[in-house]
Parts: structure tokens; C-alpha cells; sequence
């Protein structure tokens, strides 16, 4: 009695449907625009400004008048 494998399980065609998917997006560019677009359209594209503002003034140095550090002078006449 052999056993033979079921190559017709849900694991294999959802990784034939990805990879089927993935070559499809490096391929076509409308499909890549398209799928991009509606990833904008639900959301997870849009990025916040508004915080990543916040998040680079909190790591940046403070480039005030009262920085230690030296302002560099145009030296070019004009």
C-alpha cells in the first residue's frame, strides 16, 4: 500500500497564490500601482506627519542661539 501526498492542501495553495502574487507585482507595474492605491485608500499607507515631527525634534540637537554649538559664517563675498 504507497501513500501518496496531497499536494492539493490549503498550505500549498495559499503559498502558490503568494508566490503567484509576488511575481505578478514585480512584473506589472499597473498591478503594483493598483494594489499600492488600495492600501492608501484602507490606510495603511498613510503616514503621520504630525509625529514624525515630534520624533525628529526629540532626537535632533536644539540648534538655538544658545547651542554650544559654532555657527559657520559665509566667508564668500558677494
Amino acid at each position: 500500500m504507497k501513500m501518496t501526498k496531497n499536494w492539493f492542501s490549503a498550505s500549498n495553495i495559499f503559498s502558490a497564490v503568494l508566490i503567484l502574487f509576488t511575481i505578478v507585482m514585480v512584473i506589472s507595474p499597473e498591478v503594483k500601482g493598483w494594489t499600492i492605491q488600495s492600501l492608501m485608500k484602507i490606510g495603511l499607507f498613510q503616514p503621520r506627519i504630525d509625529k514624525m515631527q515630534e520624533i525628529q525634534s526629540e532626537t535632533l540637537p536644539n540648534m538655538s542661539s544658545n547651542s554650544s554649538i559654532p555657527r559657520v559664517r559665509n566667508l564668500h563675498k558677494r
